[in-house]
């Protein structure tokens, strides 16, 4: 079946936070807006038809989450991933970052300690604070043009007793690195040596590119997933974050009991029909669409880096293995952050995520979603490169 990704669909006037927004940041109409994390493409075809099939029905009351739901999950986890998981590791949570917070109130308390990776997902750090806990940074090293993870900085972190929880974010939000499994069980080993929970942020795991393989935190060794949290949710994979669901892998019952005993005294354990309805269609009738979906997505990425490299030389990009986040950095320009912001959306008519958003040490980068039709983007590169010339 083809999938067309080409189509512009208009999506102003609809409440979306990307486009909508521009006056209460007095962004200028005129600005493309490529920056928050969701995709113009409409969700594949199954899903669209499985929500609109329930819509039609007029009562939209209390919904329990039916068996269908987590055979789906199951079947996702094991066919896309080549993971086999059990339906009672399956905890259901509003969204990723709800269920973080859940997580992070539930296991530590005030003053405990939580290693993040910047630069990364500034949402992190504002949960580990919002909790009274002290976010600690293993910064990622960064040498010609990629990052890594720096492991002799991570054990030194690890060894202090107040450090509780680490947060990983794989792939990785926004620099594009999707973690070798070498490099995962390393870094695994390390926190189940110094007994330090895991959350494992795998919402960007469907979107994968040539000679990158995800490989899931919780299908390393026994010994690692005892200590661990696998985040997941098809909100990315099929541009479904307006539906607010997610699914937190527990397979550690003591963990997994506590985790939901919180969520259940909030009453933060029940989904939407919707939610429970699209996931199920999505993971159920949705590989042959997210498959066509990463071609078209890698052919983009690719098209921007080639561009880039070639008529933009002073710009530098990681090679982006995973998400639809192109990280780029422009540091070679004699700008601070703000002045370099103003230039791309006064000059080049672009919307994009300050790299200080995600690390105050990233002066000079800047975070460009490219899940739009091909169009768009090529218009975005030729603004940037007109930017520039002039």
């Amino acid at each position: 079946m083809n999938y067309d990704f080409n189509h512009p669909l208009d999506r102003l006037h609809t409440n979306c936070y990307k486009v909508d927004a521009k006056a209460y940041y007095n962004i200028p109409e005129d600005v493309l807006s490529l920056w928050v994390a969701d995709m113009d493409f409409a969700t594949a075809p199954c899903v669209q038809e499985a929500i609109v099939k329930r819509t039609s029905h007029p009562i939209y009351g209390y919904t329990f989450i039916p068996d269908a739901y987590y055979d789906a999950i199951i079947h996702w986890m094991h066919s896309r991933h080549n993971w086999l998981i059990q339906k009672d590791w399956i905890v259901p949570t509003p969204n990723i970052l709800c269920g973080m917070y859940m997580a992070l109130q539930t296991f530590l308390s005030k003053g405990d300690k939580v290693i993040i990776q910047k630069p990364v997902y500034n949402n992190f750090e504002t949960a580990i604070l919002n909790s009274g806990c002290v976010p600690v940074n293993n910064a990622l090293l960064y040498k010609e043009g990629t990052y890594t993870i720096n492991f002799e900085d991570l054990e030194e972190k690890l060894k202090d007793p107040e450090v509780k929880a680490f947060i990983l974010c794989n792939p990785h939000n926004p620099v594009g690195r999707v973690w070798t499994k070498k490099e995962l069980t390393q870094l695994g080993k390390l926190c189940v040596q110094y007994n330090v929970l895991i959350l494992s942020d795998e919402i960007h795991h469907d979107l994968i590119y040539s000679h990158a393989q995800h490989t899931s935190m919780g299908n390393l060794s026994p010994e690692i997933l005892n200590h661990l949290i696998v985040c997941t949710s098809p909100s990315k994979t099929f541009n479904l974050s307006g539906i607010s669901s997610a699914n937190f892998i527990i397979a550690n019952p003591s963990i997994r009991k506590q985790f939901t005993a919180k969520l259940n005294c909030l009453s933060l354990h029940n989904l939407s029909p919707l939610a429970i309805d699209s996931l199920i269609a999505a993971y159920t009738k949705g590989a042959e669409w997210v498959d066509a979906l990463i071609s078209y997505l890698e052919t983009n990425r690719n098209h921007a880096i080639n561009f880039i490299k070639k008529e933009l030389p002073l710009l530098k990009v990681t090679p982006c293995e995973g998400t639809y986040l192109l990280w780029m950095d422009m540091s070679a320009l004699p700008y601070s952050q703000d002045e370099l912001m103003t230039f791309l959306s006064q000059k080049a008519k672009l919307w994009l995520n300050a790299g200080t958003t995600y690390d105050s040490d990233h002066t000079g980068f800047v975070r460009l979603n490219f899940a739009v039709p091909r169009a768009v983007l090529e218009k975005a590169l030729n603004q940037l490169k007109a930017a520039f010339d002039a």
